[in-house]
């Protein structure tokens, strides 16, 4: 739990699993109605959907968590490609310049379903 980005998918899957697992409880009731199974599984997918929007507040938790503000990325030096040893026929497109905090966000969070 030291790193920032460990933190981070703690906090976002313990919220993400615990609205599962009572949305899963709430399903698993053998006296459950078919219009109420598919309003608690719509229900479900907007809640996860709306988390797209709240990362920032993950990532407020995951820093209390481990009082860590900086990602891994952060420190280590960005490697640039030697122009003179590229071929010439390969396009030279300069590479998108990031924040940690955005490329953990576009990588991985948003492929967490969140």
């Amino acid at each position: 739990m030291l790193k920032l980005e460990t933190a981070l998918y703690t906090v976002i899957w313990d919220d993400f699993l615990g609205q599962v697992n009572k949305t899963s409880e709430g399903l698993q009731n053998p006296r459950m109605d078919l219009n109420t199974t598919a309003k608690m599984l719509t229900s479900l997918k907007g809640y996860i959907e709306g988390k797209r929007k709240k990362f920032e507040k993950y990532e407020e938790q995951a820093v209390k968590l481990t009082e860590e503000k900086t990602y891994e990325g952060e420190n280590k030096r960005q490697r640039k490609i030697n122009v003179r040893l590229a071929q010439l026929d390969s396009p030279q497109a300069p590479e998108a310049e990031l924040t940690p905090s955005a490329k953990f966000r576009t990588q991985e969070f948003s492929s967490c379903g969140g």
